[in-house]
Formats: C-alpha cells, structure tokens, sequence
C-alpha cells in the first residue's frame, strides 16, 4: 500500500488504523475513541490539527447485549455495559468503572504502553502525535491550545514524516546524481592520471637519456684531455732518451775503434795515431734533462672549462632539441581510440548516424606559439589519412576539416574528390612534419627517402596543434637520439 493511502486510513491520534471512523465538519477524521478521549472536558471540544471548534456529539456509548445507552465499564469484561447488565448474573460481583474515568485511565495507559517507542512531550507528558508547520516541531495534543501555538497549523504526525519522507527521497536522489557525477570524474581522473603518467615516464627516461649524454660527453673530453697530457708525458721522455741514448751509442762506437787500432802493428798506429786520436777526441754536451716546466700546464688546464663549455653547448643543441609530440585523448573524435601510449590513434567503431562532413581526428597534447618542432608519422597502413597543424579556433569551432584553418597533406586509396591540404599521389611509409612557428613555415617530407612532399608559408597569428585524421590507423614514431 502506497503511503498516501496508508495515511487515509490512519487515525492521526492513535496511529493506527481507524476503529470506528468519526468524522468531523472540518473533515478530519479519528477514531471515535480518540476523540472521545480528547474530549474528555466539553472545553477541549475541537479538532485536534486544526483546532476548529466543534459542536457535534461523538455518538452515545452504547451496551452491545441490550442496544441501549451504556452507563458504566465492567473491568472484567471489558466492555460497555448498562444497567441491566449491571444487575445480571453475568455481572455479578464485577468491578464497574465510569465511562469518562475508563477513558480517561485508558488514554494514560495507551500513552504509558507507547512511551518507549514514541517521544513524550516534555510540557503536557502526552504523545508527540502532531506536527506544528510553523515551528517545524513534532508537538502534542495539549500544545495545540497552548498560546505559543496561536493561530498555528498543524498536520499529523505521520503525514508530517511521509512529507519529510519525500523530501529526503528527492535529496537521495539528487545526492546520487551528484555521487554518479563525481564518479565519472573520478573514471575521467584515472584515465588522464594514466596519460599523465605515460608522459611523466617518457619524460623521465628521456631526461635520464640526455643526462646520460652529456655524462659521457664529458667522459670522452675527460679521456680526451688526459690521453693529450699523457703523450705529451711520453714525447719529452721519449726526446730525452734517444738523446741520451744517441750519445752513448756514439761513445760506444769510437771505443770499439781505438780498441781496434790498438791491435794494429806499430808502423800502422804511428802513421795515423795522430788522425784517428783527433778523431776520437769526441766533444758532446750533456743533454738537457726536463724539468716540471716542461710540461705546459696552461695548454690543459687555461682553456680547459671554456673548451668544455663550448663541446657541451653543441652536444645541448644537439640533444635537447627534439620534444615528442603526444595525442590528446579529450579531443579525439568517438569513433576513434587512442593507444595507452598516447602514440597510436586508430579507428575502431563508425558512428551510427556519423556526422556531416565526417572528419574523425585527433589532436596533438600541445600547441605551438613559438619555436621549431617536428614529429614523424608512420602512415604505411593506412589507406586515408591527413595529417598536419590547424589553429587553436578552428577546433573549438568543429570537425569540418574542409572550411578550418589547417596546413596538411593527405593520401586518398579512396580516391575521393573534395579534400584540403596536399594530396599526395603514393602513400609512403612515414611522413616528417616540420613546423617554423615564427618564420611560418610548414614543410612535410618523406622521412625515409628524405624527399621533400609539400612546403606551405603563411603568418600564424594564434596557437596551432598537430592534428591526425584517419579512417584506419596511424602511429607517431620517436625519433631516437
């Protein structure tokens, strides 16, 4: 049973379901017991919710055995009785109450039995069986003559809930949408936490490369600087030694002469001992030994840092220019999927009903205002692509690649008519991008035989991406080095 027919059936004092339906002229209904009890005094005539006066009589209480007028209670019997029932036999020696004293003990005692599982008013210790809309509290039957409640209205207590009821359903269910909205945040989170990270650790290893680069860059001129020093070490060794060698190989072979002419007879020695004496007579200077000047010291280590600085600015430049170009999930179109890699973008469903034109595309993660940069493309598998750089404006306006402002080629196995950017005849393999922000320029090449496909010159005036269209698949490459 829905709730608003459950309140029609329930008695607004008692909480229960009608016993004895009485009406009043105000249209509120009760038990006729209830109203009897809150009737008690001819004072506390009036409605209980509205507080109407009412001049009508609750029906006499009537003997069920003898259809007349009822007179007293019988406590063991409980029920109405009249006097004649008084006075029978049935009745004899029972205990008879008053009716209004039974109504009046009977209505504390209904109050007593509820009071552990219903809210006692502290002023009157009678039910909280209403609820007072003004001060939007529950109040008892006693509260509504009080003159705090003065010209209040007042509704029962469980209509009062079954509203409440409603509302807290409708916040349930705004709270649920709202829990479901931040759950596809969450999802929408999770997934560019992902991409972040992709990225994140391209850029690490990256780093880690470069680092490592120019590490070993100053390890070769490290290795470079002391193998110089070394052989210089080694060529004023070298120069003394065969000096000093050269000298003594000399001495050597004038001794071994005067030893041989010793040997000759006197008639031989005489006739040229003057001679080969002169001969023999040899004057050398002692060569000059090295010293620690020697070694120009201010050869290595005057020009060492600038020599360094200038090897390490060519290694950056070369190094350091090259930034990867990474797809933007957020702008890829439906029907198109993009790798965890951020490098893949590939068809894979066709919309339904697809819109017209019907230019499924992908944008690069950055835009450019300034510099030079430049991205590879494989294209080998792919039988419609176009790829190039379109202006920040013309995205946001749509996915009409036919009237936006893009610079780009493309291949047709299709051999469609109307398309922009330059057609090119043969698919190739991989497809160079270069981009010259500030000289205007964007040049597209065959990066594996090196041929130059198309060149475009303009003035950009606004950010541009990389945008990539395709009814198959391609792939961004990374250069390496």
């Amino acid at each position: 049973m829905d709730s608003a027919s459950a309140e029609d059936l329930t008695c607004p004092v008692c909480q229960e379901n009608f016993k004895d339906l009485f009406v009043l002229t105000c249209n509120h209904r009760y038990c006729t017991k209830c109203l009897r009890s809150s009737w008690i005094n001819p004072e506390t005539k009036k409605c209980p919710l509205c507080r109407r006066k009412s001049s009508q009589e609750l029906p006499p209480v009537m003997c069920i055995l003898h259809k007349v007028k009822a007179q007293l209670f019988c406590v063991e019997d409980q029920q109405y009785v009249c006097l004649t029932c008084v006075n029978s036999e049935e009745h004899k020696n029972h205990t008879f109450r008053s009716i209004r004293g039974f109504i009046s003990s009977y209505k504390e005692t209904k109050e007593r039995s509820s009071s552990e599982t219903k809210e006692i008013c502290s002023l009157h210790d009678e039910k909280l069986q209403l609820f007072c809309q003004e001060d939007e509290q529950p109040v008892c039957v006693e509260c509504v003559y009080a003159e705090t409640h003065t010209s209040h209205t007042f509704k029962s207590a469980s209509e009062a809930a079954s509203t409440y009821k409603k509302k807290l359903k409708t916040e349930i269910k705004t709270l649920e949408e709202k829990r479901k909205h931040k759950e596809n945040i969450k999802g929408e989170f999770e997934g560019t936490a992902k991409h972040i990270k992709v990225k994140v650790d391209y850029t690490q290893k990256q780093i880690e490369h470069q680092f490592e680069a120019l590490r070993q860059k100053l390890e070769e001129e490290k290795q470079a600087a002391i193998a110089a020093l070394r052989e210089e070490e080694e060529e004023i060794m070298k120069k003394t030694v065969e000096e000093i060698e050269s000298q003594i190989s000399t001495l050597t072979d004038a001794i071994k002469d005067t030893e041989e002419m010793l040997k000759t007879s006197d008639d031989c020695l005489l006739k040229d001992a003057d001679v080969f004496i002169r001969r023999v007579q040899i004057s050398q200077p002692d060569p000059e030994l090295p010293c620690a000047a020697s070694v120009n010291v201010s050869r290595y280590l005057g020009n060492l840092m600038s020599n360094i600085k200038k090897k390490m600015e060519e290694t950056i430049n070369n190094i350091f220019q090259y930034i990867p170009v990474f797809l933007d999930p957020k702008t890829a179109h439906p029907d198109l999927v993009v790798s965890d890699d951020l490098t893949i973008v590939k068809r894979e469903k066709i919309s339904e009903t697809p819109e017209k034109p019907y230019h499924p595309y992908v944008l690069g993660s950055e835009g450019y205002n300034s510099g030079k940069h430049s991205w590879d493309v494989e294209v080998k598998d792919s039988k419609f692509w176009t790829i190039g750089v379109m202006t920040e404006s013309s995205h946001k306006k749509g996915a009409n690649l036919l009237t936006s402002d893009n610079w780009s080629v493309h291949y047709d196995n299709f051999s469609m008519s109307k398309w922009p950017g330059f057609s090119v005849g043969q698919n190739p393999e991989r497809v160079r991008v270069e981009l010259d922000y500030d000289s205007g320029t964007v040049c597209f090449s065959d990066s594996v035989n090196n041929t130059l496909l198309q060149k475009f010159t303009t003035t950009f005036t606004e950010t541009v991406f990389p945008f990539f269209h395709t009814l198959d698949s391609l792939k961004i490459l990374r250069f390496s080095g």
